[in-house]
């Protein structure tokens, strides 16, 4: 009785902002301090409660990780945490281009995205490694290896959820792109070592349910000679330049021999001498292939390092003095650009083994989920399958007789979907490097079925299939659990729902001046909760919800020919000391 007593009290000063931890010198902040109360440019999602800021990871070197909370508009029956990270590495622009809430217009205010990942998943974005986005980092403090951005990233989360307390407990999927496939299995790998220290405290074990990676860079030696398959598919090379890239490939793959690191200069050389042969002159303009979307052309040498064009928009608006201060953004002293390179230049000889030595030991604990939009060069389909094709997991090697299956979003085929003893391989049509840019609703449809979410679309019947399966969008091999504990886990959910609910009750009263909308914080019987609106309203034939209007004043991008395409620059300098396009460029893995 005394133990529920005293826990119950903790739970009360918890949810009321009170810390115990440390001693009372502890500079700790609250989740009020967290809180954004108004965000510039947001006009119609007055409701949709958010927290952003610093979390403190190492006081020597100034190394200060910044994140942006976007809680989830409706209760699911279990709540689910999704972790986003960009690639790079050194870049963060996933929360405005790709699965956000909001897409930026021309004019810097900001509109809803049907195609957001935090329907009903609270979302986590992370500026990191330190350097990265808003995160700040000394000149001399860069890190250099996966060793320490695996621990800074640990540290992030433990002081993350002593300060929300109330998400430690969700089901946690940790997602992102890119550069991602390098940092994601590094960070569920510790994760799940951790969990299974019977000296790890409970309240130190988080409850990984899977990882998502999208166009990721997880096998070096696949995707160096992927880059060849696919330019050579694609149409991308004459004779002669499969000549010249056939040579460099050799020496990539000499190298390769003896030692695999996740970056080697020698072998970036493929995919620059395959774009050296896509240039054309254009109007006395030299162009060539964008290498994120090989459909697009861009200026050369850029080759898609100016692209996506909303980039600039997004810049200055992170810029503005108004926004910096409403996400609680002050301590980083260097204008906001999407990809430092300082970042990842502190990277280039990083000795850490690939991630994809780790994947068999994490598939035997949680499923994982990869996907890759059809038109990416620089981390594309072609690399990927080759690595399942020669990743060994589960008592077997690739995905053998598994056969893909048709998806269908609203009676359209966008793709296919392939699963074997818990990993899953999913292929967007028609999308680039960055599917959540081109394909929204897609990749929502995507992250939901992973996720586990069981629903209909009221009134509007199932708009989403994978094969025969049209009364579920649960794919086959996802992760489902009938009992909602696990290692370590004191059972006692009743307990931390109403503290759950009780602290973004006190939150939004203490903070708000609007009920939020969906949410009813007084009656917290979650299986009474009754969702009154679709989570795609398709009704409007004038809103095209997959991004391939023809009407270039829609909300989702079209996407034109590369012939037809014309380029675009930036030339604006990014506030550190790096020109953009040289910050861009470090968007490629």
């Amino acid at each position: 009785m005394w133990n529920i007593l005293v826990r119950s009290a903790l739970f009360v000063l918890l949810a009321l902002g009170v810390f115990v931890h440390g001693d009372p010198e502890d500079k700790r902040k609250s989740a009020a301090d967290y809180y954004i109360k108004n965000l510039p440019g947001l006009s119609d999602d007055a409701g949709l409660m958010q927290h952003a800021g610093h979390i403190l990871i190492d006081e020597s070197i100034n190394g200060k990780i910044f994140f942006w909370l976007i809680h989830n508009r409706h209760i699911a029956e279990k709540r689910k945490f999704v972790i986003w990270l960009n690639g790079g590495p050194g870049c963060m622009d996933g929360l405005f281009l790709e699965i956000g809430p909001w897409r930026m217009n021309s004019d810097l205010t900001l509109r809803t995205e049907y195609g957001s990942w935090n329907m009903f998943a609270n979302v986590l974005f992370v500026d990191q490694p330190v350097g990265t986005g808003f995160s700040t980092v000394d000149t001399n403090g860069y890190v250099s290896n996966m060793t320490q951005i695996t621990d800074h990233f640990m540290k992030f989360l433990d002081e993350f959820f002593m300060v929300f307390p109330e998400y430690a407990r969700d089901e946690i999927f940790i997602t992102g792109e890119s550069y991602a496939g390098v940092y994601i299995p590094y960070f569920a790998s510790a994760i799940l070592k951790r969990n299974k220290k019977k000296t790890t405290q409970i309240d130190l074990r988080y409850d990984l349910k899977g990882i998502v990676i999208g166009n990721g860079w997880i096998d070096p030696i696949t995707q160096y000679e992927a880059y060849y398959s696919f330019a050579d598919i694609n149409g991308l090379m004459d004779e002669e330049a499969k000549k010249q890239v056939k040579i460099t490939l050799e020496k990539c793959q000499k190298l390769q021999e003896t030692n695999v690191y996740i970056h080697e200069s020698e072998c970036e050389r493929i995919l620059q001498d395959i774009l050296d042969y896509t240039v054309k002159t254009e109007n006395g303009q030299k162009t060539c292939i964008n290498q994120y979307d090989i459909r697009l052309r861009d200026t050369y040498p850029a080759c898609g390092m100016n692209w996506p064009q909303e980039l600039k928009n997004i810049t200055s608006y992170l810029r503005r003095q108004d926004v910096i201060n409403a996400i609680n953004a002050q301590d980083k002293q260097e204008g906001w650009v999407e990809c430092a390179g300082a970042v990842g230049s502190a990277l280039d000889n990083d000795p850490s083994p690939t991630s994809f030595t780790l994947l068999p030991d994490i598939l035997k604990d949680i499923p994982v989920l990869l996907f890759s939009g059809d038109k990416d060069l620089i981390c594309n389909i072609n690399g990927t399958q080759s690595m399942i094709d020669s990743l060994e997991w589960n008592g077997d090697k690739g995905f053998k007789s598994a056969v893909p299956v048709d998806w269908h979003v609203n009676g359209t085929l966008v793709g296919n979907w392939k699963t074997a003893r818990g990993l899953h391989l999913a292929t967007i049509y028609g999308a680039s490097h960055m599917v959540g840019y081109d394909r929204p609703v897609v990749a929502t449809d995507m992250i939901n079925r992973f996720l586990g979410f069981n629903y209909t679309y009221p009134d509007l019947g199932p708009p989403s299939s994978l094969g025969d399966d049209k009364l579920t969008i649960t794919p086959p091999g996802a992760p489902t659990d009938d009992d909602d504990t696990y290692d370590g886990d004191d059972g006692n959910d009743e307990m931390w729902d109403r503290y759950y609910n009780a602290r973004r009750y006190l939150n939004h009263k203490k903070n708000a001046g609007q009920p939020i909308k969906a949410v009813d914080y007084e009656n917290n019987e979650l299986e009474e909760l009754v969702i009154e609106t679709p989570l795609y309203d398709i009704g409007d034939e004038d809103e095209d919800h997959f991004g391939d209007s023809e009407d270039e004043t829609d909300r989702h991008r079209d996407v034109p020919s590369a012939m037809g395409t014309q380029p675009y620059t930036d030339d604006a300098d990014n506030g550190s000391g790096d020109s953009d396009t040289q910050g861009l460029k470090k968007r490629s893995k």
